[in-house]
């Protein structure tokens, strides 16, 4: 993740986007063979209740919309980019704000605020040291970063819309795009792999 985003797109969320899911187990076949592991064993495992993700996309300026609501996880931060053009109302959906502060937050009333709370523990599990269960998902827990699109006044996109100091540091983890400074990510590996190459033929 630190190398490789992963995007997921939260504009409209499934059904059961965000909610638990439990497997059902597959009926038993059998017992095992001597040496061969306990089938029942990895029945247990692969049904382990889990939260529904969102779908992903490619993480790409490409597949970003100004009317999208999208969540990106680099490993130390999950940032929740809200388009500019989204409607004032699903914007609501999704934030609140501090009541000391008044930066925007993730909502903890709205239906759709929990399931963002419930898909953040999710990821986080996900990118566990020591797995699901493990009491240390992460080495730092990844806060959630809101995002707004458009309502900075600092940096410049290519097509000249204004960005935040967040925004510019979004589109930098969007590393399936060329930036300035470094490579699309495919020709990276294939840089990668021929250096790999070069040294091992030595």
């Amino acid at each position: 993740l630190s190398v490789h985003s992963n995007l997921y797109v939260v504009t409209k969320l499934r059904k059961r986007d965000g909610e638990w899911i439990v497997p059902t187990p597959l009926p038993a076949t059998g017992s095992s063979p001597s040496g061969v592991v306990d089938q029942a064993s990895i029945a247990s495992a692969s049904c382990r209740p889990y939260i529904q993700l969102p779908r992903s996309a490619h993480p790409s300026i490409a597949s970003i919309d100004d009317d999208g609501v999208y969540l990106l996880d680099n490993a130390f931060a999950l940032y929740l980019y809200i388009g500019k053009a989204v409607p004032q109302d699903v914007r609501d959906s999704f934030l609140q704000y501090d009541g000391s502060s008044h930066a925007p937050v993730v909502s903890t009333t709205s239906g759709t605020g929990r399931k963002l709370h419930n898909i953040a523990w999710q990821m986080r599990s996900f990118c566990s040291m020591g797995g699901v269960g493990a009491p240390l998902l992460r080495p730092t827990t990844a806060p959630v970063v809101v995002v707004l699109g458009g309502s900075g006044d600092q940096g410049e996109h290519q097509h000249g819309q204004k960005h935040t100091v967040l925004e510019d540091q979004l589109v930098t983890l969007l590393v399936d795009d060329t930036t300035p400074h470094e490579p699309f990510y495919s020709d990276f590996l294939c840089q990668l792999h021929r250096k790999i190459q070069a040294s091992m033929d030595g």
